[in-house]
Formats: C-alpha cells, structure tokens, sequence
C-alpha cells in the first residue's frame, strides 16, 4: 500500500503543478485533459486507500491490488508528464490553427441567439419525433440504451451539444439575457438527458464554468466546492431517473444493487480506473492486443451509418467489457490511456501522450485570448472539454466533424452577416 500512496501522491503532484499551471495562463484545453484525467484515475484509488470501497467487479478482483494500483497511477503520471513536455514544445507556435473557428470582433448577440433557438428547436423536434414513435419517454431510453436500436440517429443527438455554446456566447454577449438562455440551455440538455446520455451534460457544464471563470469573473474554491456538491447531486438525480424509467420499461430492475461507493464510482464514470488496471494486467495475457484496430475505426467514424451500415465503433469499452461479461451491451470505458494501450501496448502510450499534448496545445493557441473575447471564451472550453476526453482518444475525428466542422459554418455566416451589416451601419448619420 505504501508504494501506491507514493504514487498516487506522485500523479497528485503532477496533475496540480500542470493544473495550476494551465490555469494561471487561461489555457483552457491543458486544462481540461487535467481535470477530466484527474477525475477518472485520482479519485478511486482515494477511495480504496480510505477502506471504503474495493475494485470492482469483484469477480475479477480479489480486494485492492495494490502493486496494480500503483502501476495504473504510475502509468497515468508518466502519460501526463509526456503531455506536459509535448504541450510545452507545441505551445512556442503561437499562431492559431486554421482547423477551428475563430472570430475577433463580437458578432451579433441576436443572430447568435437566433441560431441557437433554431437548433434547439430543431433538437426538440428530432427527439421528440423519436421519442412518439418508440412509444413514450421509457420506451425510447430502452431502444437507446438496451436495444441500441438507434445506430446511426445519434447524430441527431448532436444538434443539442451544438446549441449549447452558442447560448453560451448569447449569454456572454448580454448577461442580461441570462435566464431565457438557461431555459433554453436546459431544454438541450433535457432533450439529451433522453438519449441516456448524462456525459454531454457534465462536460458542458465544466465548459460553462470556464467560460464563466475566464471571461466573466473568477470563481472561487468555495464556489467551485459548492456547484461540485451540486452537480454530483444532479448527474446522480439523473441517473436515478433514468434507472427508474428503464424499471418501468423493462419490468425488472435496470441495475443491480450496489455498495454506496461502488455505485456513485460507476455513476460519475471514477471506477475507470478499475477498467484501466484490468487492461494493463490482462492485456496480453488474458487477451490479445486489438493492433490498432479501434484507432482506425476512429478515423472513419465520420463516415454516416446510412453509407457504411457495417461501420465497427471506435469506443473499445464494450469489447473490452464483453471479454470478462459476454453478451453484455453496455461497456466499460477504461480513460484515454487504457483505450492507447489496448490498441498499441506500452508503446502507444508515448504517442498518445504527445499528440495529446499538441492537440491541447494548439487548441490553446487558437484561443488565447478568450479572456477578452466572447467567441473564444465561449467556444474554446466547449472544444476542449468535448474534444479531449482526459487526451485525444479515437473519437477526435468523428466530434471534430460532428462539432467544430458547423461551428466553423456558423462562424463564417456569422461573419459574413456582420460584413455585410457593417457597410450600412457605417453609413448611418
């Protein structure tokens, strides 16, 4: 046990210098591969040191594995040193990248909000039609979540994560517009809480309070301390609704019951850590490597379904989970360094590392002044947060598609708006 808490101190070291770090400098993507990473491999073993909790499943697990325990908090230290070192080296480009949508002057609050009632609009329309035709609001969380019976329609889903930051940026644009735009922030996320999908809600709503800290005014430990209590009663009041609904639907309960912490760990996605030491003690062993193969799927994710309806997915939880549980639907994901390493091995997670870090820091760079301009403050914590799942893991192409592609497409109408505007507003006595 005493070399694990040694290396868990050694990855708390590291993750607060490099947090501390991003922060001071309103480097938001740095940022948030800390937070989101600090969250799934930092938190659990807290929990196995304190006696609370064991790893799960227990059926794979013969109480804490302590010399496991501390390779997993070792591997995730270096993974985080080797971004550190890459963002560093990538950050002396300064210039920003021609891949993300960037706007200097302040564009219209009223055409932002125009568009982003319009996809809201849209995206209430879209899974309510949904929703009608599974039959009510259970049945349709069943075929998303049991049956997977929506293969191909998730894109749809999408539309709800687009108009979030553009309400984000009508909200910066004119606080006074507050509340309508929460209402409206709130509907996105009603209609993607239907989806089952609580993930979307957590990673914007991290956005959000960067975007808040960064351009608005900082938030301090005592507030951050109090929206955390808040969140983790909501994302848990969520999943308890979701529970519920699937009971309903299905006639049977929808999870088994669980230890308190066992369950809060799966809830708020911490027990990836327990997926993370299954995958560096059995892969290999247990189990082949997958060679690449989840990485390549990733590259062709973009691809709709309605072309490609054999298209394989790039998310290597339900595999792995199928491994250990066979015929189970769901996965087990197992954090950014795990997918690397079942994909390449030790030597993946080098790459991985770096490419995270230039990734991290060219998003940086694009938007470093988001302190002084709305666009980037809103935009640049959304990116980051739904881009960099703790780094670049495979599905980097499919949400850069599905997001920052019509982002860029706003972006240009918007400009393009204000171009041709400012011609008449210039002439204007």
């Amino acid at each position: 046990m005493t070399l694990a808490l040694s290396c868990w101190a050694i990855l708390l070291a590291v993750l607060g210098w490099q947090t501390r770090a991003y922060l001071g400098a309103a480097r938001v993507a740095g940022l948030a591969v800390c937070v989101i990473l600090g969250l799934q491999t930092a938190v659990r073993p807290a929990i196995f040191f304190a006696g609370l909790d064991t790893p799960s499943p227990d059926a794979w697990f013969s109480g804490p594995d302590w010399p496991l325990i501390a390779l997993a908090l070792l591997t995730v230290s270096v993974w985080m040193a080797l971004f550190g070192l890459a963002y560093a080296a990538a950050a002396q480009i300064r210039a920003p990248s021609v891949l993300l949508p960037r706007m200097t002057a302040p564009p219209d609050t009223g055409a932002v909000l125009t568009i982003a009632a319009t996809l809201t609009a849209l995206n209430l329309a879209c899974t309510g039609a949904l929703v009608m035709k599974a039959g009510g609001v259970a049945e349709f969380i069943v075929a998303v979540k049991v049956g997977k019976d929506l293969a191909g329609l998730y894109v749809l889903r999408e539309i709800g994560t687009l108009a979030v930051p553009l309400l984000m940026l009508a909200g910066l644009l004119s606080p006074r517009r507050a509340w309508p735009v929460a209402a409206l922030i709130a509907l996105n996320f009603a209609a993607n809480m239907l989806w089952g999908n609580r993930t979307n809600i957590a990673l914007l709503g991290l956005a959000a309070l960067a975007s808040v800290h960064f351009f608005l005014r900082p938030l301090r430990l005592r507030d951050l301390a109090m929206l955390a209590a808040l969140a983790v009663a909501g994302l848990e009041g969520l999943k308890a609704l979701r529970l519920l609904l699937l009971t309903e639907a299905l006639g049977t309960a929808a999870q088994a019951d669980l230890d308190f912490w066992t369950a809060l760990s799966a809830s708020l996605h911490f027990n990836q850590f327990d997926a993370l030491m299954l995958a560096l003690r059995d892969a290999g062993e247990l189990f082949d490597l997958t060679d690449g193969r989840e990485a390549l799927n990733g590259l062709l994710a973009w691809v709709p379904r309605f072309l490609w309806p054999e298209k394989d997915v790039f998310a290597v939880g339900g595999w792995f989970r199928r491994v250990y549980e066979p015929g189970v639907v769901n996965g087990w994901p197992v954090t950014v360094v795990g997918s690397w390493y079942l994909n390449f091995g030790w030597s993946g997670l080098p790459f991985g590392a770096i490419l995270s870090g230039i990734v991290a820091a060219r998003i940086d760079a694009t938007y470093r002044d988001l302190r002084s301009n709305a666009f980037a403050a809103a935009i640049a914590p959304a990116t980051a947060f739904l881009l960099l799942d703790g780094g670049t893991n495979f599905g980097l192409v499919q949400r850069y598609v599905l997001f920052v592609v019509p982002l860029a497409g706003i972006a240009f109408l918007l400009r393009t708006r204000d171009a041709v505007a400012s011609p008449a507003v210039r002439g204007t006595p």
